[in-house]
């Protein structure tokens, strides 16, 4: 529905972006009172009409991405996500290389079921360790990764605080090695990644 308002000596009009299920937005054209224009009222009504299911697929489409990548058993970025990530890096960024110690073992004393579990009480934990989830993925198997945006010299101490979580939430006889690479403007992103990688080797 279309609406008129009066504000401050001009009139608003109000054009709500309707898509096929939901409204996404408006559309909105000031105008002075004394002001009674027709056509810049229809060119309005008509660009919300093509706008609203448009801006809807737009939604729709984000979504999917966002899914694509998100990993369904863990609810942390996938490998896409993580590739991602790196690619996102800029100078000054840290980034955190996690590798959980001895999991296969633990595939292999308990079950795989077990495993599942622990990796998705630790990427939990991840998850709600960091200042931005949205910055914490997992590129496969036992290994994670976050990234602390011009951070430096503090991503040191937040992988100390997630290993104090983890071992505070009764997991001491599990442990993870991480390593820290500080993005450099002269290095590639993936440069930095072997960095953090070769750091959790040593």
């Amino acid at each position: 529905e279309v609406r008129l308002v009066a504000e401050n000596g001009t009139t608003l009009l109000i054009i709500p972006l309707v898509g096929r299920s939901e409204i996404g937005g408006a559309v909105v054209v000031r105008q002075p009172k004394t002001s009674d224009d027709p056509f810049t009222q229809q060119l309005a009504v008509l660009f919300a009409a093509q706008a609203g299911p448009a801006l809807e697929q737009f939604q729709v489409i984000g979504k999917l991405s966002e899914d694509l990548r998100r990993d369904d058993k863990l609810g942390i970025g996938n490998s896409r996500h993580a590739t991602a990530l790196v690619q996102s890096l800029t100078p000054g960024d840290a980034l955190v290389f996690i590798d959980m110690d001895n999991f296969g073992k633990v595939n292999k004393d308990l079950s795989y079921a077990e495993g599942n579990r622990y990796l998705r009480e630790f990427s939990d934990l991840l998850a709600s360790s960091v200042r931005d989830s949205d910055l914490t993925a997992r590129p496969g198997g036992d290994e994670f990764i976050f990234i602390a945006r011009e951070a430096e010299l503090d991503a040191l101490p937040v992988a100390n605080r997630l290993l104090q979580s983890w071992r505070e939430s009764g997991h001491a006889k599990r442990s993870f090695s991480a390593g820290v690479a500080i993005h450099a403007s002269n290095d590639l992103p993936e440069q930095t990644l072997d960095h953090a990688d070769e750091a959790v080797r040593r």
